[in-house]
């Protein structure tokens, strides 16, 4: 799906042009008329598009040990849509949103590299855990990535009932999403709460209840259980999480000597060598990645 694109997307939000604002009102107008059926979501993207262009955007809701809910996409290929379905069968459970939700996050808005532990961004699960198209896949089983040199700007909107929703934007590495337009999406945030909030609300029931997966929430916690140690068991989470070393001690409380000492020894009881090798042992403990 193309979206309109404005000139003054680089603009402070004070520029912003009298017919990109009237493009805004026309298009959210008609969107708010469609709350509480499926068109809106697209509509509502639709509408982000004429202030906040973007290459593609994702809706999802996050609930209490279930699934996420697919709510809305841009991506239109197979390929890509497969990656979507693959993300919120398994390997949510490592994304730094998801994982942000579990931790509590607050309704708001910012790049995702806030979002996201230190190292997560070199890691493998970067690598390997998106939803998107790359043009080489190493592994056959991977989720599709995000295209390469993407940058995310993510919209938290908490919900009642525990859920919460991800409102994801992507540009691509040489546009970004500058201050300005942090400080945009800050402002636009008060409306999309009410408006998501207000959909939700009327299609929450009709979404239905996903399948509940306490066990899939807990491999992550469970990878290694009888093999590793207590704390060589929380230092293998870390790193799967995206955490490096350093800051695996600070959270940890103890020296980056003995983290790599843990690491060691878990790499050599789990018979492996290298960070790939310990993601790709995660992944084949989720039973999605066995058929």
């Amino acid at each position: 799906m193309t979206l309109p694109r404005s000139q003054d997307h680089a603009a402070p939000v004070s520029m912003i042009s009298l017919e990109t604002l009237h493009r805004w009102n026309v298009v959210m107008s008609d969107a708010i008329t469609d709350i509480g059926r499926d068109r809106f979501p697209r509509k509502l993207m639709d509408a982000l598009g004429t202030i906040l262009p973007f290459k593609y955007a994702f809706l999802f809701v996050y609930r209490p040990k279930q699934r996420p809910k697919h709510v809305y996409s841009t991506v239109r290929s197979q390929r890509a849509q497969q990656g979507v379905q693959r993300f919120i069968e398994a390997t949510y459970i490592l994304n730094p949103v998801y994982n942000a939700y579990l931790a509590g996050v607050e309704t708001g808005v910012q790049r995702i590299t806030d979002l996201a532990p230190d190292a997560y961004f070199s890691s493998e699960i970067y690598k390997n855990l998106n939803a998107f198209e790359l043009e080489n896949e190493e592994l056959g089983y991977r989720t599709p990535g995000w295209p390469e040199g993407q940058m995310e700007l993510v919209f938290t909107i908490r919900l009642p009932h525990g859920e919460m929703v991800e409102l994801s934007l992507t540009r691509s590495r040489e546009e970004g999403f500058s201050d300005d337009c942090l400080r945009m999406g800050a402002a636009l945030l008060p409306m999309l709460d009410k408006l998501i909030a207000w959909h939700w609300s009327k299609v929450r029931v009709a979404a239905g209840t996903i399948e509940r997966v306490p066990v899939l929430d807990q491999l992550i916690q469970d990878f290694g259980r009888g093999t590793l140690t207590e704390r060589e068991r929380q230092v293998a989470q870390l790193v799967l999480k995206g955490h490096s070393g350093e800051a695996i001690a600070l959270l940890l409380g103890v020296s980056l000597a003995t983290v790599k000492s843990h690491r060691q020894n878990l790499y050599s009881k789990l018979n492996i060598s290298t960070q790939q090798e310990l993601f790709n042992l995660f992944l084949m403990s989720i039973p999605q990645f066995q058929q």
